[in-house]
């Protein structure tokens, strides 16, 4: 019962799956707490959490039992209630690499237009291709990204590739993600995640982000400021999608390589 745990409030939209200490800090500071609804494997059904033994400690001060709540009623077992919202099926697993070429794919796709831009923008940038420049090009390109990644990430929650490979971001006290804490979020991924573009530091940063997550079920910065990572199964037809459009990018950047070296 500790692990598993979901909360909603007054919509459609549900957190989780969380410890129950998770929960409880979240019960703890949130004034209409006594009306939230959850749900734990085990439960028939979502029922009101001032209604959950499990969960009577964490309200301040301490509720008192179901059968004392003056009309208070329990939702009848196994009996579905239209009104209460239906769990979102994610799961809390780490999957290092699916979150990586989620992040790959957000990257490439970044860099293709962003530099296209660039080159309408400043033409006189690329009149030569020039291979000593691409180091810098790629930081600047993730930093760049970084920016975006952030503002993207708090106006639609969740980056091209993260829905597509159906990843989704929360914050662990169920609070909606400020621009602030997003952008810090995708700076600190610039940073521990790609060493700011540069190759050989990247390379580092990737592999001690991988075994962190391995190990520890989370990354430093999704622990540092409070989010959680959770991911949906997908089906063998998604699968087919993305590996399509994964060819179809790869093809563009050998048409765009192969035309800037005959430039």
């Amino acid at each position: 019962m500790n692990g598993g745990w979901y909360y909603a409030e007054a919509s459609d939209r549900s957190y989780g799956p969380m410890t129950i200490e998770e929960l409880g800090r979240v019960l703890k500071t949130r004034a209409n707490a006594t009306d939230f609804l959850v749900w734990h494997p085990g439960m028939p059904d979502w029922g009101r959490a001032i209604e959950q033994f499990a969960l009577k400690g964490y309200f301040s001060p301490p509720v008192p039992s179901q059968g004392d709540i003056a009309g208070g009623e329990a939702a009848a077992p196994g009996i579905a209630n239209p009104g209460m919202p239906r769990l979102e099926q994610h799961d809390a697993s780490p999957h290092p690499w699916r979150r990586y070429f989620a992040r790959m794919f957000d990257l490439y796709v970044f860099f293709i237009l962003f530099f296209m831009l660039l080159g309408v923008a400043f033409p006189r940038l690329f009149a030569k291709y020039d291979k000593s420049l691409d180091v810098l090009s790629g930081v600047i390109g993730a930093a760049a990204y970084a920016v975006f990644e952030g503002f993207w990430t708090n106006v639609f929650g969740a980056s091209l590739g993260k829905r597509l490979y159906a990843i989704r971001i929360e914050r662990t006290n169920g609070e909606e993600m400020t621009l602030g804490a997003s952008l810090q979020r995708s700076f600190t991924v610039w940073i521990k995640g790609i060493g700011i573009g540069i190759p050989l530091i990247s390379l580092v940063t990737l592999i001690a982000a991988h075994r962190r997550l391995s190990l520890e079920g989370q990354t430093s910065w999704d622990r540092d400021f409070h989010f959680r990572v959770s991911h949906r199964k997908l089906s063998w037809p998604r699968w087919l999608f993305i590996l399509l459009l994964w060819l179809f990018l790869i093809a563009i950047y050998g048409f765009l390589i192969a035309l800037g070296n005959q430039a």
